[in-house]
């Protein structure tokens, strides 16, 4: 009698078991390249076709924050349309995710946040970014009330 099959996860590559965060938006993984090479305008494209499709901006936005530069193409960009609403909610959320990793202070995630609030009032994102960096800096009664902001905007 032959000997057993090994068990299942052992000898499998796991490799090729990643997880990606784009989930299977391709419109979006085709923006985190460019924008990993600098070209913030395919992210611009982007967020306008997105619109005022709440769900689908956050996510997106969230995922493009991850990119490792995304705060300086933000920068650049804001450098270049200083009243863009994606690119200050862009560097926001990426002040946000570095403030989580613990590389960069809250402080200046916040008033990015806040700035990108105050250029686009309808959007619940930037409160979304707050709500994330709350919830993972801050108290239970600054993340009831930055989820009461989001719910606002978004029913």
């Amino acid at each position: 009698m032959p000997p057993p099959p090994p068990p299942l996860g052992r000898g499998r590559k796991r490799a090729a078991q990643t997880f990606d965060a784009a989930l299977d938006d391709t419109e979006l993984v085709a923006a985190r390249a460019a924008l990993a090479q600098g070209r913030w305008q395919a992210v611009r494209s982007l967020l306008a076709r997105t619109g005022d499709d709440w769900d689908r901006r956050g996510h997106r936005v969230t995922v493009l924050a991850e990119e490792s530069h995304a705060a300086a193409w933000a920068r650049e960009w804001l450098l270049a349309e200083p009243e863009s609403a994606d690119a200050s909610l862009l560097l926001g959320m990426a002040l946000v995710q570095g403030a989580l990793r613990g590389r960069d202070k809250p402080g200046p995630a916040r008033e990015a946040c806040r700035a990108a609030a105050a250029l686009a009032p309808a959007d619940p994102t930037p409160w979304l970014g707050l709500l994330l960096l709350e919830r993972g800096l801050g108290g239970e009664e600054d993340v009831a009330r930055l989820f009461d902001k989001v719910r606002h905007r978004h029913p």
